[in-house]
């Protein structure tokens, strides 16, 4: 591995747009970092490469791929927007170049997860727990049992990230084993579902029914960065500008979704504008 570190040193040593080069090692094909290769190495430049660049080479005997991406991607500012699997090697990757620390500090940030990250993340994951929730009370109406199962799973798998964010641990390491540390309740209802000798029926009820107290108690704080935006102004925001926000554009939320249920259980307000002279009446929010 020496002579690898080595031939990518000299090789992107010059290079004024290489500003890092990450390598992930694993001994296993089936290691999720690596791809099937013994090696996978992250190189990072200042000028945006073509989306999704990688080469599949063999060097000393050895299979690597090598993928590209632009450091502009990996702003920590956009947490939210950041491909998981970059952060996941960045976090746990070596290091065997690093342009003025750019990528040590980038690393540090990372980790650190800030609090308006943090808020962003519990959106995110907050928005697909409800979605999975949702999904699954569908299939379960229409006893589609196994789709209810997979997708009240989906759910719970979103609601041991909300945990583990909360509790500052480590998204991109063990998940369930954090949960277990941090919270035995959600960890025993995932036991419950999966290795209950109960019905199928009955488990995924069990579990829907305590995603529903779920989301109910930890609406507020997962949409903390919502709803502090919708009181930022005394004018009530539009979907469309909820949407076009710094501190939201760009993460994989379903705003629809999250307006809707705030409103429901009257943690913000709808606002009906308009609608004179047959023009359609406006929704607009505000808390």
């Amino acid at each position: 591995m020496n002579s690898l570190k080595r031939s990518l040193t000299r090789k992107y040593g010059d290079r004024e747009d290489v500003i890092g080069v990450i390598m992930h090692e694993n001994p296993y094909s089936n290691d999720a970092l690596t791809c099937g290769f013994r090696y996978q190495v992250m190189v990072v430049s200042n000028r945006p490469p073509v989306r999704n660049t990688s080469y599949h080479y063999i060097k000393e005997g050895t299979r690597l791929q090598e993928r590209w991406v632009a450091y502009g991607e990996l702003d920590p500012i956009n947490y939210g927007k950041i491909n998981e699997q970059f952060i996941s090697f960045i976090i746990q990757g070596e290091m065997i170049m690093d342009r003025d620390k750019h990528m040590e500090n980038l690393r540090r940030e990372l980790m650190e997860l800030p609090r308006t990250k943090k808020a962003q993340l519990l959106l995110v994951e907050f928005s697909r727990f409800l979605s999975r929730f949702f999904r699954s009370k569908e299939h379960f109406v229409n006893d589609h049992l196994l789709d209810a199962y997979s997708s009240v799973e989906e759910a719970m798998s979103h609601w041991a990230r909300i945990v583990v964010i909360e509790h500052g641990g480590d998204i991109h390491g063990q998940i369930w084993e954090q949960v277990k540390r941090y919270n035995a309740g959600v960890h025993k209802l995932y036991e419950e579902l999966i290795l209950s000798e109960e019905t199928l029926s009955q488990r995924v009820e069990l579990v829907m029914l305590a995603c529903e107290f779920s989301i109910v108690t930890q609406m507020e704080s997962c949409c903390s960065i919502l709803l502090e935006l919708l009181n930022s102004r005394h004018q009530p925001w539009s979907a469309a500008e909820i949407r076009q926000h710094p501190s939201i554009a760009g993460l994989d939320v379903d705003i629809s979704l999250l307006l809707g249920v705030l409103a429901k259980k009257t943690l913000i307000r709808e606002v009906l504008i308009g609608g004179e002279m047959g023009d359609p009446i406006q929704i607009k929010y505000t808390c």
